[in-house]
C-alpha cells in the first residue's frame, strides 16, 4: 500500500485478515486515533435534510447570540438554498414563481454574508461563466 490516507485507512483493515503481510510506504507517520471510543452525538434537528422553500429560507435565524453550531447549521442551510435557487430545477422554478429567497439576520452577519456572496459573483462562482448572474436571494437585516 502506498500512502496512509483515506483509501489506506479503509483498504488495509479490509484485507488484513486475507493477506500474509501488508507493506505500507509513507513519507511521514500521521496520527490516527482509536475512533471506536469517539462518540459523536448530533441533535436530531441537525440531522434532517433541508428543503429550501421560501418559508424555510425566511425562517433561518442568521443572528449572533445563538449557539455556534446552530448558527453554522443555518448558514449551511442558507448556502444550500442559494445553490438550489441558482441551479436546481425545483429551486430555479420557485425563484421564477415567487421571487428571490429572503435571508434575515443581524446587520453584521448580513454585511459579511453580502461581502462573501458578492465575491463569489465577481469570481463567477454563482453561475456558469459567460452568463449574467441575477441573485436568487435578498439579504434583510
Amino acid at each position: 500500500m502506498i500512502g496512509t490516507g483515506a483509501s489506506a485507512i479503509q483498504v488495509v483493515p479490509a484485507i488484513a485478515d486475507r493477506v500474509e503481510t501488508v507493506g505500507i510506504f509513507q513519507r511521514s507517520a500521521p496520527w490516527i486515533g482509536p475512533f471506536e471510543k469517539l462518540r459523536l452525538e448530533v441533535p436530531p434537528p441537525l440531522q434532517q435534510p433541508f428543503v429550501p422553500t421560501h418559508e424555510a429560507m425566511r425562517a433561518l435565524n442568521l443572528s449572533r447570540g445563538r449557539p455556534a453550531h446552530e448558527l453554522a447549521a443555518d448558514l449551511r442551510r442558507a448556502f444550500s438554498g442559494i445553490v438550489a435557487g441558482n441551479v436546481k430545477e425545483q429551486g430555479v422554478a420557485a425563484i421564477a414563481r415567487h421571487g428571490p429567497y429572503e435571508l434575515r439576520g443581524d446587520t453584521a452577519i448580513m454585511r459579511l454574508l453580502d461581502r462573501l456572496l458578492s465575491a463569489f459573483v465577481q469570481q463567477q462562482r454563482m453561475k456558469l461563466p459567460g452568463s449574467r448572474y441575477k441573485p436568487c436571494y435578498r439579504l434583510v437585516a
